[in-house]
């Protein structure tokens, strides 16, 4: 299955529970910085991110390191 697909599947599924807010991040030079992954979640006052990755799929170098700095900010 592609990852959109599945960023479609899980944003389908969360959007029928009204306790949670989802929403897809845009990558691109004129919207969110570069790195970050491709779900925004929020949840019971936690802010979450998801990356969908199919089994072949590999996390990209500013991928890890916008992660990393989420991470340590966040």
């Amino acid at each position: 299955m592609a990852e959109t697909n599945l960023s479609r599947r899980l944003r389908k599924y969360y959007a029928a529970d009204d306790r949670i807010f989802i929403w897809k991040i845009h990558g691109g030079p004129m919207s969110s910085p570069a790195g970050l992954p491709d779900i925004g979640v929020l949840s019971a006052g936690r802010c979450m991110f998801v990356e969908f990755k199919v089994p072949k799929g590999e996390v990209s170098p500013i991928q890890r390191e916008t992660m990393a700095d989420v991470a340590y900010k966040g």
